[in-house]
Parts: structure tokens; C-alpha cells; sequence
């Protein structure tokens, strides 16, 4: 299917219309669709973004925002916060107040270097009443945490397929406000990921450049399911799998380093690394039982590793990646570990 025809058409009409309904944004929000990754999609907004920006820094892709906001010249203040602490909204209400020129500010609602959730619906209100532009990574939130796009007072969301909407990676994709959206004519900084652009020719039922047709097809059938099971239902089933597997992990003996329960996420669980186990001797033991595990140096060099409960997976799936990773760890011979 070429992507310039009218079939093709028609499935960009419905992922976009109904995504939009889906996060509560209908008649408020367009979805806007580039092919690229959710990092793309966040790109796309910083660079059409004009004013001064606030990140709430507290792991790895917040702080991607930063690099993404000065490579494009913008205006940015970084304002920390603890990684595996419920945030300061008090102190950072009064940081706003003390940068009368700022006009947007910036986060991560779910940050999967640590699987820390922040109060997104709290943190809209004080946007609101400091009449700020609300921009939201929402690429490990979406589908498996409550979000609302109008209640939350989000006007940026970024997010791609292959998370919580269990979809193929390929896409990155934007939700704006329309008149945002309007406002931004001839003001993008880049020449590909051109928001306003790319939105007038969605409206359209056309891309000016090529999309993957075949990941974009998936995700309207990802869509499709979703909107079966319903937003609510989905996140509810990501909350039970995720308490599932802790007390799997518990009782195979694993070690999990908690979060407290305000920030505790839906998605992504950290546990100690046992003493002595050399991660890509277990990554092949594992690898021979079918299971694929995935993690970065940083992360084995400070004794961690996390567990993602994402996707559409089950209780059953869950107990059988846990009973490998317990036989590769404990149950095997110590030197084939070494």
C-alpha cells in the first residue's frame, strides 16, 4: 500500500481521531504523526517552541529534553528533582513564580530509568494558574497510567507505539491543542519535523513525506484494541500485572528497590542485581530458554536491573520469565555464571 493512497488515507484519519478521543482530547487535540522514534516526536515540539522553558529533570530522558532545547537555541532552566522522592510541588511552584519570563515547562510523566510517576494532574493545575504551556513525554505513560488530556491541562504530549499501546516502533507522535497548533505557521526550527506543517496536511488525510505504512497500519489496529478494552480497563490490567510480578520477584527471592507508592509506577520495576552474577552470562542462559533480557552498562554497574511489565502480556508470561531468570541465577551450576 503506497502511502499516498486513499486507503492509506483512511487509516491515518482513524489512528489520529481516535487517539485523540482515547486521551480525552476530542475537538480540543489533534494527533500529528511523523515516521521517527517518540525522541522525534518530542524534537518536533521543542522546535517549534518559542519562548522560555522549564524541564523537571529527574533521569536520563528529561534530561534529553535539555540537550534537545539547547541544540535548538532555546531558553532553558533545568529545575531537579529526586529521582525516588515524591516532588516538591511547593518548591516548585515557587521556582516558577521566581522566572517571570518563563512560558513553558517540560517533563517526563513516567521516567523508565527509574520508574518514578509524577503527579501530572497536580503539576497541570500549577501550569494552569501560572498560564504556562504544558509539554508532556508520554511514551512509557501512555496506556498504562491514567492521563487526560484536557483535565491534566497538557498542550504538547509526545509518545510513540511500542510501549503501553503495545504497538511496532517507527512512529513518533504529537498531541497538541489546535490553536497551538495554528499558532505555529512558519515558526518551526526544523524543516522535516515541522509541527504546523505536518498538521495542516494530516487534515488533509495526506503526509508530506513517507511514513511507514505497515507500522502505521498496526498501530490502527493497536488503537482499535485499545479502544475495545478501554483506557481505564488497560491501565487497571497494566496496574495488576505489575503487582503480579513483584511478588513473583519477591518470592524467588529477588530484592526490589522500592519507590514510594505516589510515584510508583505501572510499568517498570527495579530490583537488585544478586551478588556475583555477571549479566551477559545470565543474558545467554536466559537467551537458551527463549527469554530476552536487555539492560545498559550504567544500570549493571551500579548493581540494578529493571523489570518492564509492558506489553500484552499475562500473568502465565510473567511466571515463566520469572522462573528462568530464578533457574539461571540460583539453580544452575555457580561456575556456569562466571
Amino acid at each position: 500500500m503506497s502511502h499516498r493512497d486513499p486507503t492509506f488515507r483512511a487509516v491515518l484519519v482513524r489512528v489520529t481521531e481516535r487517539l485523540s478521543r482515547l486521551l480525552g482530547g476530542e475537538g480540543t487535540h489533534s494527533c500529528v504523526l511523523f515516521a521517527g522514534s517518540g525522541t522525534g516526536a518530542m524534537e518536533a515540539i521543542i522546535s517549534s517552541l518559542h519562548g522560555e522553558l522549564m524541564i523537571l529533570t529527574n533521569g536520563r530522558y528529561s534530561e534529553r529534553i535539555g540537550l534537545i532545547a539547547e541544540r535548538f537555541g532555546v531558553p532553558t532552566k533545568r529545575h531537579p528533582l529526586p529521582e525516588r522522592e515524591p516532588p516538591d510541588l511547593v518548591g516548585l511552584e515557587r521556582a516558577i513564580e521566581a522566572t517571570p519570563s518563563l512560558t513553558h515547562l517540560a517533563l517526563v510523566h513516567h521516567e523508565t530509568t527509574t520508574g518514578a510517576l509524577l503527579p501530572l494532574t497536580a503539576i497541570g493545575e500549577i501550569v494552569e494558574r501560572h498560564g504556562l504551556r504544558l509539554i508532556v513525554d508520554g511514551v512509557s505513560s501512555v496506556g498504562g497510567h491514567d492521563l487526560h488530556l484536557v483535565r491534566d491541562q497538557v498542550d504538547y504530549l509526545s509518545l510513540n507505539p511500542n510501549k503501553c499501546l503495545e504497538s511496532l516502533p517507527g512512529v513518533g507522535l504529537v498531541l497538541a491543542r489546535n490553536e497551538l497548533l495554528d499558532e505555529l505557521g512558519g515558526k518551526a526550527r526544523s524543516f522535516y519535523f515541522d509541527l504546523h506543517a505536518q498538521w495542516r496536511r494530516l487534515q488533509r488525510g495526506e503526509v508530506p513525506y513517507t511514513v511507514p505504512v505497515q507500522v502505521t497500519c498496526a498501530l490502527d489496529i493497536a488503537v482499535r484494541r485499545l479502544e475495545e478494552e478501554g483506557y481505564g480497563p488497560r491501565v487497571e490490567r497494566y496496574a495488576r500485572i505489575a503487582a503480579h510480578a513483584r511478588r513473583a520477584l519477591g518470592e524467588a527471592g529477588f530484592h526490589r528497590i522500592e519507590l514510594p507508592e505516589p510515584i510508583r509506577g505501572n510499568v517498570i520495576t527495579t530490583m537488585k542485581l544478586p551478588k556475583d552474577v555477571e549479566f551477559e552470562r545470565l543474558h545467554d542462559l536466559l537467551l537458551e530458554d527463549g527469554v530476552t533480557i536487555y539492560s545498559d552498562s550504567a544500570t549493571i554497574a551500579s548493581g540494578r536491573f529493571f523489570v518492564a511489565t509492558m506489553g500484552s502480556i499475562t500473568e502465565a508470561d510473567v511466571d515463566r520469565a520469572v522462573g528462568c531468570l530464578k533457574a539461571a541465577t540460583w539453580e544452575r551450576p555457580a561456575e556456569s555464571l562466571a
